[in-house]
């Protein structure tokens, strides 16, 4: 099982920050086992990212198992790319256009 590079983009940074600054906020537990689901994630992508839906164009979304969020990336060349991370109830083909 080859291993792809995982390569976090900014905006999508920010958005697991925020996201993870708010259950903080509520609770720390939630906190951590949205974050502990956060770094699976980015692990299952990097392990098989070919595996997961392409929704839009090439872009795959990887969605967390207890959140209502989902990992937005593309995979090309050996390299993966984490352009967004986004609650389900968002409208996507709106805020698509910022990531491209």
């Amino acid at each position: 099982m080859s291993c792809n590079k995982l390569i976090l983009k900014t905006n999508a940074a920010v958005e697991i920050e925020d996201v993870i600054s708010f259950y903080a906020s509520k609770n720390s537990i939630l906190a951590k086992r949205i974050e502990k689901e956060i770094r699976l994630a980015f692990k299952t992508i990097a392990e098989n990212p070919e595996s997961f839906q392409c929704r839009y164009s090439e872009i795959r979304i990887f969605w967390l198992n207890k959140f209502p969020y989902g990992l937005y990336y593309i995979w090309e060349n050996g390299e993966v790319f984490i352009l967004a991370f986004w609650h389900s109830k968002e409208d996507i083909p709106n805020k698509l256009p910022k990531i491209l």
